[in-house]
């Protein structure tokens, strides 16, 4: 009913990142803090593609989870995903709106100082992490659920689901979008997440951000029809 795409919402880590030793680092820390345990980074990389990580963690998972989000703010071993920089000055000529979402438990500015490392603080409008969801009261019903985070930034910006995408790489990325009805592209560098979102009915995925954007151009007109 005339609406059109307004908001790109975008997932950080292993999104726009390819930060997996960052992830690495600070899980394995957390680790170790709670539990005493250790794992190898071609353990944390299987359990990661097969969705395991959280069963070494059991009645530890928050405290574990919760202690990595905050080691994690800041990025020593980044990199751009293949396309981020053409993606984001693409919609930019669209007149897109770009906000970051991170599950990172961390100030803000941690994550634009890394967007202005890597030169592309200039195309994203807002960032917001689940430091920012704690401080303003809101919710995380389950781990990593950024539900509330996205009601939020609906809201402030006036923008009905319909009018957003949301770009991410996890399941609950998936499920979020489903359940307050959002376009969802699922992104991954890795084929087995891909097929992973893929089977649990992700309709739109790509693999680098020129297939994102083309994917993109496909859900803008159908909104448009």
């Amino acid at each position: 009913m005339g609406y059109g795409l307004k908001l790109v919402v975008l997932d950080y880590d292993l999104t726009l990142f390819n930060n997996l030793y960052d992830f690495y680092i600070a899980f394995n820390e957390s680790l170790t803090r709670h539990t005493g345990k250790s794992i190898s980074f071609e353990e944390f990389y299987e359990r990661l593609l097969n969705d395991k990580l959280s069963e070494l963690v059991s009645s530890e998972s928050w405290s574990v989870w919760r202690d990595m989000r905050k080691k994690i703010c800041v990025s020593r071993y980044s990199y751009l995903n293949r396309g981020v920089e053409w993606f984001l000055y693409m919609t930019s000529y669209m007149g897109l709106k770009k906000i970051i979402v991170s599950g990172r438990e961390c100030h803000s500015r941690y994550i634009w100082l890394d967007l202005m490392k890597h030169g592309i603080d200039e195309y994203i409008d807002a960032v917001y992490t689940f430091y920012d969801m704690y401080l303003f009261g809101g919710v995380e019903e389950e781990l990593f659920d950024k539900k509330w985070l996205l009601k939020y930034i609906l809201e402030k910006y006036h923008v009905e689901p319909v009018e957003a995408v949301y770009i991410g790489d996890y399941k609950l990325d998936y499920y979020n979008s489903l359940e307050l009805g959002l376009w969802f592209i699922g992104f991954s560098a890795i084929d087995e997440r891909i097929e992973c979102l893929k089977r649990l009915g992700a309709r739109f995925t790509g693999r680098d951000f020129y297939e994102v954007f083309y994917n993109l151009l496909e859900i803008s007109r159908k909104i448009r029809r």
